[in-house]
C-alpha cells in the first residue's frame, strides 16, 4: 500500500491509543508500536511522509498547514463515544509527537519540584531528549549567554565593610575571568 498525505488509515482506535499512552509514559518508540502491534514499518513511512509535507510546509508562500491532514476522522457511536478514528499519516505523527512532549513536560515538572527521584527525570531526558537536555547542549547553550553579576556598592564609612565589598569583587572578577572596558 503507497501511503500519500491524504491516505485515510484504518487502524482500531484501541492500538493508536495503546501507542499514545506508550509514549506518554516515556516508553521507546519501537516498543510503543510493538505494544500496540502497529508494524514499525508503518510508522517510518509515516515519519518520511509527515517530513515530506513539512519541507513543502515550510517551503510555501503561506506556511500554515492543511487540517485535513493534521486532523483524523472521528466516529461516534449513539452514545457520543469514539467508535473509530480515521488517522493520516501525518496526523497519527503530531499525535505522537505530542505525546512525546507530554511525557518530556512530566519529567521537567518533577525535576522543577524537586520530588524524590527527580535524578532520574533528569537522567532519562539527558538521554531521551538529548538535543535540550544533554550536557553538550546545556555547554552550548551556556557558551552562547554572557555572564551577568551584580555588584552592589555600599555607602558606608567602615573601612572594615569597604574592605571586604573589595574582596568579594575581585573574587567575583577573577572567577569569571573579568576584562574591563577601557
Amino acid at each position: 500500500m503507497a501511503f500519500t498525505k491524504r491516505t485515510l488509515i484504518n487502524i482500531p482506535y484501541s492500538k493508536i491509543e495503546t501507542l499514545l499512552d506508550c509514549v506518554k509514559a516515556g516508553v521507546p518508540i519501537r516498543v510503543a508500536l510493538d505494544k500496540a502491534r502497529i508494524p514499525q514499518f508503518f510508522y517510518y513511512k509515516w515519519l518520511n511522509i509527515y517530513n515530506e509535507y513539512m519541507s513543502e510546509l515550510e517551503k510555501s508562500n503561506d506556511g500554515l498547514a492543511d487540517i485535513k491532514e493534521l486532523e483524523p476522522i472521528i466516529y461516534k457511536n449513539k452514545k457520543g463515544e469514539v467508535s473509530s478514528m480515521h488517522f493520516t499519516p501525518i496526523s497519527i505523527i503530531e499525535y505522537i509527537k505530542e505525546a512525546y512532549a507530554t511525557w518530556i513536560i512530566s519529567r521537567q515538572e518533577i525535576i522543577n519540584i524537586g520530588n524524590d527521584g527527580w535524578q532520574s527525570s533528569a537522567w532519562l531526558l539527558e538521554r531521551r531528549a538529548k538535543e535540550e537536555y544533554s550536557k553538550e547542549a546545556q555547554t552550548n547553550n551556556e557558551s552562547d549567554k554572557v555572564p551577568a553579576i551584580k555588584i552592589v556598592y555600599v555607602d558606608s564609612n567602615k573601612s572594615s565593610t569597604q574592605e571586604r565589598l573589595k574582596r568579594l569583587e575581585e573574587e567575583v572578577k577573577e572567577s569569571i575571568n573579568y576584562v574591563e572596558d577601557k
